[in-house]
């Protein structure tokens, strides 16, 4: 569609408050045949080397996701945004979407290029503010049942994370929310239980 793009969230993207763009919609949908993992390895402005979520093939996996559909003039920052990823086409047959987007619109997905893909390490951690960011975001979209099956349909908690709630590393984090903090912490020790 003239004008128009979607493209995949299933992290930060999820979280309208973590949105740089004058965005059109945000759209609750499935991905199908992705799994959402922690494998995107990144170096910050701030210095500190981290590790974030990607999107990894899985041919019989499905994840809660939204579409955001955002103006194509948007595209390059976007771009930008997402350094160290790939966007790629997505077939509409892939999507399952939970409410009415423009017809004809072009889906893409942001899956990370090879040099920076990588499981966490102690030298790439997993930043809390941004645990929290999406954790928020899944929570205000899918609500609760949806932020239990984000935990549970991401590979890669048994790592290390980087505890910068008091200070965030995450450039675009969002205010503290001492409940959701608890969520986000008993889900990650059922993860590692698991």
């Amino acid at each position: 569609m003239t004008g128009l793009v979607g493209y995949i969230g299933y992290g930060s993207l999820v979280n309208r408050a973590t949105l740089r763009t004058d965005f059109v919609d945000l759209v609750p949908c499935r991905l199908r045949g992705w799994r959402r993992g922690w494998r995107h390895r990144i170096l910050r402005t701030s210095g500190h080397t981290q590790t974030v979520l990607t999107a990894v093939p899985d041919a019989v996996a499905e994840i809660d996701a939204v579409i955001v559909v955002d103006r194509l003039e948007n595209l390059p920052l976007v771009d930008a945004r997402e350094r160290g990823y790939d966007r790629l086409p997505v077939a509409a047959d892939k999507v399952t979407v939970g409410g009415p987007i423009p017809s004809g619109l072009d889906l893409h997905v942001y899956v990370s290029k090879a040099p920076w893909t990588g499981p966490p390490a102690d030298s790439h951690p997993i930043p809390l503010s941004y645990v929290d960011a999406v954790a928020g975001g899944y929570r205000a979209v899918f609500g609760e049942e949806g932020l239990a099956g984000f935990f549970t349909s991401t590979i890669g908690w048994d790592v290390p994370m980087l505890d910068d709630r008091a200070t965030p590393t995450y450039p675009r984090a969002v205010a503290r929310d001492p409940a959701l903090e608890a969520m986000v912490d008993a889900a990650i020790a059922a993860r590692r239980l698991s």
